[in-house]
């Protein structure tokens, strides 16, 4: 992407990924803050990270290989500056909302007039339309419990969890990233610019397709499902002798099971009628009863038993990870998913690079995020 410039104004993790991405490309990205600098400069401290001005790993990680610019836009002085960059910009991108970006003039319907080249990417909670429009929104809301996957996901016998913020917002950077690269090819037949609109429930809706689905009456699917009614007995969660959990998913129950029962010491299980096919399994409460039985048999097995005879099995599983273990992880490693960084204050923290590769480009440098205004 080198020779194409790129205007963010945006703040925490959704559209300055997306923007990210493209300066690993080779884009020329400038991120254009307030006076204060974003919310995501100081973020870290919520959770117990560092964020100071030279230890500040959550912020490298959205806006590396980045430019910074510091303008008050509530000043006449800052939108004229800023219209000035927009004039050789090929992207804006921003998450502001729709009201604000209106009264500063920075909305698309005025900048088209005076760019129409210019791609404008424009990313919000809910949608430009309907009532909650102008809600704000972030993934823990919007994404995670709108689209219905935390009841989806959670069991009956438990309540759901929170999960990690910022998790939703960067699966939204790719699908924000992906209308912005077909307008820029559309540039190239018709000339003109277009906007890309994105959301955060748009898009959670969109990836939670078989959800949505399946919470459709007519399918009878109730929520959020108990742990002793799932698809089959081999597409659950079981916890090993070492407290491990192990994720399996072996839709194929009647070619699986026995090898499965054998794994865990139940090889008295493989003739009886009661398990002998997942009809059956689903009939007279065999489904809790086998679940409850595989349960205790998992409890009594090591982990390390039970994962050597799935990979034998050539079976999916994962034994689910502790955050604790992802930055070591060897396969991660291995592909060049995970890179260690150097802090301005001296400390190194690990890191997810850019998870796209191209045989044809050298993996692209991981240079610190800017100063605020260092440009």
């Amino acid at each position: 992407m080198e020779g194409l410039k790129v205007i963010e104004l945006s703040t925490y993790v959704a559209v300055p990924k997306a923007a990210r991405m493209m300066a690993d490309w080779g884009a020329e990205v400038i991120k254009v803050e307030p006076p204060g600098g974003e919310a995501w400069r100081w973020m870290g401290r919520v959770w117990g990270l560092p964020a100071a001005e030279n230890n500040n790993p959550l912020f490298h990680s959205e806006n590396a290989n980045k430019k910074s610019l510091s303008l008050d836009l509530k000043k006449e002085a800052g939108r004229e500056a800023f219209l000035k960059l927009l004039e050789r910009a090929d992207i804006f991108m921003t998450n502001t909302r729709s009201k604000a970006l209106e009264k500063l003039g920075l909305d698309y319907e005025t900048l088209s007039l005076k760019f129409p080249k210019l791609i404008y990417a424009h990313f919000s909670g809910f949608g430009d339309e309907g009532p909650e429009k102008n809600r704000p929104g972030f993934d823990v809301a919007a994404f995670w419990a709108r689209s219905g996957a935390l009841i989806e996901w959670g069991a009956l016998e438990s309540s759901p969890n929170r999960p990690h913020p910022g998790f939703g917002d960067g699966t939204v950077a790719s699908a924000l990233l992906s209308g912005i690269l077909a307008s820029l090819y559309k540039r190239t037949q018709t000339g003109k610019g277009d906007k890309i609109r994105a959301s955060l429930l748009g898009t959670a809706l969109w990836y939670n397709s078989t959800g949505i689905l399946m919470g459709q009456p007519a399918y009878g699917h109730q929520y959020p499902k108990s742990k002793f009614n799932q698809p089959t007995p081999f597409s659950n969660l079981y916890q090993t002798k070492d407290k491990d959990w192990i994720m399996i998913s072996a839709p194929d129950y009647e070619n699986r099971k026995d090898g499965l029962f054998d794994l865990v010491g139940l090889s008295g299980l493989k003739d009886n009628p009661k398990y002998a096919t997942l009809e059956a399994c689903r009939q007279n409460g065999n489904m809790r009863e086998i679940v409850e039985i595989l349960i205790h048999a998992f409890a009594k097995t090591d982990t390390k038993i039970i994962l050597d005879g799935l990979e034998k099995m050539d079976i999916v599983y994962e034994k689910l990870a502790n955050p604790a273990e992802l930055y070591t992880d060897p396969q991660a490693w291995a592909n060049g998913y995970l890179h260690e960084l150097k802090l301005e204050n001296g400390d190194t923290v690990v890191l997810p690079t850019n998870p796209i590769k191209f045989n044809n480009m050298d993996p692209p440098e991981f240079n610190l995020g800017p100063q605020l205004g260092a440009d």
